[in-house]
């Protein structure tokens, strides 16, 4: 549950203006305890495994110990960089209701999540396993070598208390903030309210009593998309136009107004949609090509093809 949460203003694509409450420390602790929890789980089962093939094939028991250190190296090290370069979130993350994007709000390259977890090593892994390390004995002036690592660690810990957007080192040198998104994600219920309102429009126009007349209206206000307009976008720009959807109830009935009508002419200025939208027709302009967009998408991931954000072409 967020409690005055802390807003950072984005703008899309589209430059339309979001406005996304930034995770609080509690709930990044509380998502990364979760990972780590995980994490200990799987070393458990990682190491028990192997344990037993040792005994059950001992001539192979140097081999099968360098095989189980490289697994939990790559679980370890490469467990944050995999799920959030595939999802934006780990699973502690995805449990929390946290996920990571770009500060700017554009594409996210998956060198800046491999930059932000690299970072990781240097806050916290590295320090840890000296500060454990008790054979350690370097002296630092006055300080021993553990208190010095233990300063380092706290230091570069505590960096996020004094950032307004509550980033750590591995957010900064990566350009990446960690914010509250819907659990949902385009299973939502966007969808389902859109293909419920078509199905009343279809029962309603199958009664008699509906004129021809309101009908051939109906049809001229039906909003069309050809295959190079849908192909235009990909699944970032969709996941973002779907959360501005969602959260439009939370504006003011300008802001709302504001919001839909800039949105409505940017899409359709960027995807070649030529036809006017009618007035106060532009949200539901938005919605229906939603629809439409999120469809084309899901097809093409039955076809096997990419739905990343597509880069601009002859510029």
């Amino acid at each position: 549950m967020i409690h005055k949460a802390k807003i950072i203003v984005l703008e899309t694509p589209e430059q339309a203006e979001i406005r996304l409450p930034i995770a609080s420390l509690g709930d990044r602790i509380l998502a990364l305890f979760l990972d780590l929890l995980l994490l200990f789980f799987l070393s458990f089962i990682i190491v028990f495994s192997f344990s037993i093939l040792r005994i059950a094939f001992i001539p192979l028991a140097y081999l099968l110990m360098a095989v189980m250190v490289l697994l939990l190296f790559l679980l370890w090290n490469f467990y944050f960089i995999y799920y959030e370069t595939k999802r934006g979130a780990t699973w502690g993350k995805l449990r929390s209701g946290l996920k990571v994007i770009s500060i700017d709000g554009g594409f996210l390259p998956a060198s800046s999540l491999f930059t932000r977890n690299l970072m990781r090593i240097v806050e916290v892994w590295m320090p840890l396993f000296l500060l454990l390390n008790l054979n350690a004995s370097i002296q630092v002036g006055f300080f021993s070598s553990q208190l010095f690592i233990g300063l380092w660690l706290l230091a570069v810990n505590m960096y996020p208390l004094f950032d307004k957007y509550n980033r750590r080192l591995g957010d900064l040198f990566s350009g990446t903030i960690v914010v509250h998104l819907e659990k949902k994600g385009l299973e939502s219920d966007l969808a389902l309210i859109i293909k419920e309102k078509e199905k009343a429009k279809r029962k309603y126009f199958e009664t008699p009593q509906v004129s021809s007349d309101l009908q051939e209206e109906e049809k001229k206000e039906e909003f069309t998309f050809t295959y190079e307009m849908l192909d235009f976008y990909g699944k970032e720009e969709l996941e973002t136009l779907e959360y501005i959807l969602r959260k439009l109830p939370n504006y003011s009935r300008k802001e709302k107004k504001k919001l839909v009508v800039s949105l409505a002419e940017k899409i359709a200025e960027k995807i070649g949609y030529s036809s006017p939208i009618p007035k106060g027709k532009e949200e539901e302009f938005l919605r229906i090509f939603y629809q439409e967009q999120r469809r084309f998408l899901e097809e093409k991931l039955i076809r096997g093809k990419s739905l990343e954000r597509k880069e601009k072409k002859n510029q």
